[in-house]
């Protein structure tokens, strides 16, 4: 309930927001329709988008949501209509390889009845298919950009409006052609639509529009433009960071219970939690990065108390954290925060030493717990904290003797070295 209140607050007005799955798409169906919040924000979600019914519903407005922008047209995509869209190099169809190509045409040629707008393949039928794969999107200058309030004017030296990307895949099907399809409309429309994907969407959900994702909180806007600002790109995101909203969004989420220390949270609840300190830590060190520290360590704390160790126990998750704070300055709650992620890697490491035979399987776990507290003591060390540090790398020697086997295993099919 409170991650659905959380997600529909991070949402500007009128949004479109793409989900994935039940899990993530029924509490927000649930408290817009029950408690009637944020009644305006529409939400799509991905799994069923390849039903013909269902994008059909997507021209209708729903509640205080509008019809959502879209180049097909209902022929196009009813029953069979597109189910699927092959990528194809055409000879007949000259297409330079480093060209990109205007979605909104794109979209027109793939939706197209004219036959010279598809091709035969050799199971016979004609067909419609995609030319190329590098597509661009028109976007508003600078000027119109600060106007339409998708951009602070102070950071207009700081971004690229040329919105250019590559389509991961070689096939698209109709729940992937709808969201092309949404995007070219609100490109044709002047962006005046907000969109929006969740966090825990697959990857090829995005359409290779990484580089325009803008995290705001635990959730994705797509905006006509990327910052060439590398304090600004994180690993753990995809795009950029908007500091001040997540921020503030932040310091006004909801925990769902994760502030209590008398609460089981199961599996799906625990993903929850690994989101939400993920996102906060990236969120911190763009803050520091910005030379914002004294809030990226406000939003980390707010963080600990709304994430408990006994809501969930201080894993690799918890190490972000942790070096969130030594990079913000805050050496001793990152020392705090260290001792206790390798006290639980120290308790793991011993428990498995102390099995028979059995602990072969536990190869990838040993050399995970390793990896962690590794990069904990690396992390001290650069922060200036090199007495723990040291202290760390004389643990994982005591305890390396009795887990050599394990921790010189070759990785399995999954796993990496």
């Amino acid at each position: 309930h409170d991650v659905a209140f959380n997600t529909l607050s991070s949402c500007a007005p009128n949004a479109v927001l793409f989900t994935f799955g039940d899990n993530q798409t029924y509490p927000l169906w649930y408290i817009q329709e029950i408690e009637g919040f944020r009644k305006d924000v529409r939400i799509i979600n991905t799994s069923l988008l390849g039903i013909d019914w269902y994008v059909d519903q997507l021209t209708y407005k729903i509640n205080d949501a509008d019809a959502v922008p879209m180049m097909w047209k209902k022929e196009q995509y009813l029953g069979d209509r597109q189910n699927y869209m092959q990528y194809f190099d055409n000879p007949s169809l000259p297409v330079p390889k480093n060209q990109y190509i205007n979605l909104i045409d794109i979209c027109n040629f793939m939706n197209s009845d004219d036959p010279n707008s598809k091709v035969h393949p050799s199971r016979g039928g004609d067909v419609n298919y995609m030319p190329t794969r590098n597509f661009y999107v028109p976007t508003p200058g600078k000027a119109e950009l600060v106007a339409k309030g998708l951009v602070p004017a102070a950071d207009t030296n700081h971004i690229i409006t040329e919105m250019k990307f590559v389509y991961p895949k070689e096939t698209a099907y109709k729940s992937d052609l709808a969201i092309l399809n949404i995007i070219a409309a609100v490109a044709k429309e002047g962006w005046t639509r907000p969109l929006y994907f969740d966090a825990g969407l697959r990857s090829g959900d995005y359409g290779g529009t990484g580089d325009f994702l803008r995290l705001e909180g635990t959730v994705y806007r797509l905006l006509p433009y990327k910052y060439n600002d590398s304090i600004k790109i994180r690993q753990q995101i995809l795009g950029t960071v908007n500091t001040e909203k997540s921020y503030d969004l932040f310091m006004h989420y909801k925990w769902g219970g994760g502030e209590r220390t008398d609460v089981y949270f199961d599996e799906p609840n625990r993903h929850e939690f690994v989101t939400l300190r993920m996102d906060a830590s990236s969120i911190a060190n763009v803050l520091s990065a910005e030379g914002k520290k004294d809030k990226a360590i406000k939003l980390l704390d707010r963080v600990m108390t709304g994430i408990t160790r006994q809501s969930y126990y201080y894993d690799y998750t918890a190490y972000f954290i942790a070096a969130a704070y030594y990079q913000a300055g805050a050496i001793e709650k990152g020392r705090n925060l260290t001792r206790q992620i390798v006290q639980n890697s120290e308790d793991d490491l011993k428990w498995v030493g102390s099995l028979g035979k059995s602990k072969e399987a536990m190869g990838f776990d040993v050399k995970q717990q390793f990896q962690v507290m590794q990069s904990l003591a690396q992390t001290a060390y650069y922060s200036g904290d090199s007495s723990y540090a040291k202290e760390v790398i004389t643990k994982m020697k005591s305890l390396e003797p009795n887990l050599r086997e394990l921790l010189s295993q070759k990785s399995g099919p999954g796993e990496e070295e």
